[in-house]
């Protein structure tokens, strides 16, 4: 076998790249392409009759019976006896459009590249690089990550960075796509200056498949994964725990192994004039979003808003912006229950004139613009004149073409839950949720969204709505509301942390349980359920009264989303932490939470002090960092004899200041005795 493969890469007549694993296994341990469903590169295969294949065309002979021969590209079918049959595809490259056309189960996945950037408009960067990828149909993006914001590692003294993960579908081999990568960052004016070092975008091959590669230029697994929080947390958001790579260690683990950046962010891209939404962050404040209908039959503002009177929508959208909405919803087609249909046109002539009315206003500087909308053509003409975000009833189901419009159009995407459609979403049969309506919203919204990925809506960009008031009961509707869409810094229920839309304003559920028919009677009603949701964790809520609502939301925010405050350490913990030499660091007096008598002049004397010792820890960890950056190796090994040269002076150096640190600690257990002794007194009066 060894000869037969020897001669086949020195023929001058055979491809290169001719080598996957055989029919009948020989080669199954070092397989360079595994089972993509019928879909095979060229390769060895054996078959127990002569064969005259043609390669490039010339014809090889490789004897009879079971021994391997060089074949064409093949694909391998079941026959009805069970035995497999190969059909010859193409001898030469792959057809790649077929990554265009094959259903999400059968294409060539378990692919991942990290993308990164820290100079200029970081988004737009990794977005170009996204399109670059696909523009010549080579490869496809088939799901994102979220986006997180991170302080630089290794060399701290440069911008932060934006990272995320895309898992791709490709017949390109690993050399052949780290071209392909680097192409596209020289393409994109990257020059590198400093190893680790700035950078305006960043691909890299994490894994392939199960392969492992280790060259000059490319090792996969990469080498550094698992000393990085900022690869492995947006690996999870497209890593499937079915899958294992050839670490023995899976990328969950290996996140809990590592100490959490603090610093780290979840970031979610709502529109340029925004400012990024930290969906996880616990203090974050909760946008409003204004609803502005330019239709003569919604169910609660019918014939208020008409497109014609540009004057008295200008004065709503000023009054909107002035309490508070950071988001403005342009409605063109009535979705209440039982709603006539328009046509796209129709809709298109009454959105239109809103849109570039509020582009044109300066107190909508700083303010997005969403079209509330299910049809792609109107999706397209409206983001076209100025809008930002696409907000769709019905995720992609109602139009097949709005998923890859929204996709081309780059912006970001609302996708609610919805059944039906506005004429049958009531009925029910698409109210009938047997395994629990969380449940099932959180299943169906989520498929939605893969195929949202797939249509090339970054996740980045998906905001999620449970559908409120849409194909669900009156007590149903409830239950979203109760339910916590984030608990404990991770959202329950909905794909990957998206941020929470939630809309509630004057819906028929909460004159159900009020008894208030009006809809426009139904503002406390509103307001609790207002409450309600940013106490379950929404990022926007979707008002009709802004003036009022912008009230709640402040209001619930100072309660739900206000600063931890920071927890005193009691009496038995104070004592317990004071007789422990061997944990200065959490020590009473480093212990910001804590509070010190500080009219004792010896504590202020000792509170100075520790100030310069923390000064000089701070010095010494960015060393420290400084020559071990300076030390790793381009590949990411570790240069233990330039690192050992560099940090002889520097120990030598710095031993004055290692005897003044140890000093200094032993100057901790003086405070904190008289933090014990200022407790003893204060309990016995």
């Amino acid at each position: 076998m060894e000869k037969v493969i020897s001669a086949a890469v020195q023929s001058p007549f055979i491809c290169r790249h001719a080598f996957v694993k055989t029919n009948a296994g020989l080669f199954a341990r070092r397989a360079l392409c595994s089972d993509n469903h019928g879909q095979y590169r060229p390769g060895l295969l054996s078959r127990p009759n002569s064969i005259f294949e043609t390669t490039k065309g010339h014809k090889l002979r490789l004897g009879p019976t079971t021994r391997p021969c060089i074949a064409r590209c093949y694909g391998s079918t079941r026959t009805t006896s069970g035995a497999d049959q190969f059909n010859e595809h193409s001898a030469n490259d792959t057809d790649h459009t077929k990554l265009w056309s094959l259903p999400f189960d059968k294409l060539p996945r378990r692919i991942f590249v990290a993308l990164g950037s820290n100079i200029g408009d970081r988004v737009d960067a990794i977005e170009s690089a996204c399109r670059a990828m696909e523009e010549d149909g080579r490869i496809r993006i088939v799901k994102t990550s979220q986006l997180y914001e991170t302080k630089a590692m290794y060399v701290e003294d440069q911008g932060d960075f934006l990272n995320g993960v895309c898992e791709i579908a490709t017949y390109l081999e690993p050399m052949e796509l780290l071209d392909r990568l680097q192409e596209i960052e020289q393409d994109m004016g990257r020059v590198k200056l400093i190893d680790k070092g700035p950078r305006n975008i960043d691909l890299d091959i994490l894994f392939y498949k199960r392969q492992s590669v280790k060259t000059e230029r490319l090792t996969i697994p990469h080498p550094l994964i698992l000393e990085r929080e900022f690869v492995l947390r947006p690996l999870l958001d497209v890593y499937n725990e079915q899958m294992r790579p050839l670490s023995r260690k899976s990328p969950q683990a290996a996140l809990s192994a590592l100490q959490h950046d603090p610093t780290m962010k979840q970031y979610n891209v709502l529109a340029s004039c925004l400012d990024p939404s930290h969906t996880l962050d616990p203090t974050r404040s909760t946008r409003l979003m204004s609803i502005l209908n330019t239709t003569p039959d919604s169910f609660s503002d019918g014939g208020k808003n008409p497109p014609s009177d540009v004057a008295a929508l200008q004065q709503t959208v000023i009054s909107h912006i002035a309490a508070g909405a950071s988001i403005i919803d342009v409605g063109g087609q009535s979705s209440r229950p039982n709603a006539e249909p328009i046509t796209a046109e129709e809709e298109i002539t009454r959105v239109l004139p809103a849109i570039k009315m509020i582009r044109s206003l300066p107190e909508a500087k700083n303010v997005a613009i969403s079209v509330d909308t299910y049809r792609a053509s109107v999706a397209k003409a409206a983001v076209e004149a100025g809008a930002d975000i696409v907000n769709d009833i019905s995720a992609g189901t109602m139009d097949p073409e709005m998923l890859r419009t929204v996709g081309r159009l780059g912006c970001s995407y609302i996708m609610m839950h919805m059944r039906g459609t506005p004429e049958t979403m009531q009925s029910s049969e698409n109210c009938d949720y047997p395994e629990g309506v969380v449940q099932t919203v959180n299943r169906e919204l989520s498929k939605r969204m893969r195929m949202a990925e797939m249509s090339g809506i970054r996740a980045w960009r998906i905001i999620a709505d449970p559908g409120v008031g849409f194909s669900k009961t009156p007590e149903q509707n409830a239950a979203l509301l109760r339910h916590k869409w984030k608990t404990g810094g991770e959202i329950m229920g909905i794909r990957k942390r998206a941020p929470v839309l939630i809309g509630t304003s004057r819906k028929s559920f909460i004159g159900h349980f009020t008894g208030v028919q009006s809809p426009e009677q139904r503002v406390f009603g509103t307001a609790a359920t207002i409450t309600a949701a940013i106490e379950a964790g929404a990022d926007i809520v979707r008002v009709h009264d802004v003036q009022e609502m912008g009230q709640v939301v402040k209001m619930a925010d100072a309660i739900y989303r206000a600063e931890p405050a920071a927890k005193k350490a009691r009496g038995p913990n104070r004592s317990k932490i004071a007789h422990s030499p061997h944990s200065p660091s959490k020590s009473i007096a480093s212990d910001p939470s804590v509070e010190c008598p500080d009219d004792n002049p010896k504590t202020r004397s000792l509170n100075s002090q520790l100030d310069e010792i923390r000064k000089m820890l701070v010095e010494v960890k960015q060393e420290n960092q400084r020559i071990l950056a300076y030390n790793v190796r381009n590949d990411g090994s570790f240069n233990r004899r330039r690192h050992d040269s560099l940090a002889t002076p520097y120990r030598t150096d710095k031993s004055a200041e290692r005897e003044k640190l140890k000093s200094g600690f032993a100057d901790l257990e003086s405070i904190m005795a008289l933090h014990t002794d200022a407790e003893s007194k204060s309990g016995s009066r």
